[in-house]
């Protein structure tokens, strides 16, 4: 299963129920459902252009709430916290990004890099890449 477990940082009550995470079965999606949370987001966005709807968090908010085990009524009350991360996981889905242990391997692939090249020093204390990377 693509997508997976989401644990809220804010806990979610809505109809006596109460949410402390989510799950989401993004691989379930169809096409059906990508190009009614297209119509839904460009009804919502009105006149203002969408270039990238892979890129809209409206867009990927509402296939995650096609994708969640939990009422669409949840998702109206996420925290701005929970809204982003839960786009982003959306997003990384759609735009096929790496998962977790593809982006640490490929840090530490860099952190070598620039160590042997002596320019360790140019990283970031949070153990980021210099904003221009050598290639």
């Amino acid at each position: 299963m693509i997508g997976g477990l989401h644990v809220l940082n804010k806990q979610i009550a809505f109809n006596g129920e109460t949410y402390t995470e989510i799950n989401f079965d993004l691989d379930n999606l169809r096409r059906v459902d990508l190009d009614t949370a297209e119509k839904i987001t460009r009804a919502r966005h009105g006149k203002t252009p969408i270039v990238v709807i892979e890129l809209n968090k409206t867009y990927q908010v509402c296939l995650a709430t096609m994708a969640a085990d939990v009422p669409p009524g949840v998702f109206e009350l996420l925290g701005a916290r929970d809204y982003t991360q839960i786009a982003l996981m959306v997003q990384d889905f759609l735009l096929g990004g790496e998962s977790d242990a593809q982006g640490q391997e490929a840090q530490a692939e860099l952190e070598k890099y620039l160590e042997e090249s002596g320019r360790m020093k140019n990283t970031r204390k949070s153990g980021t890449p210099p904003m221009n990377p050598p290639v």
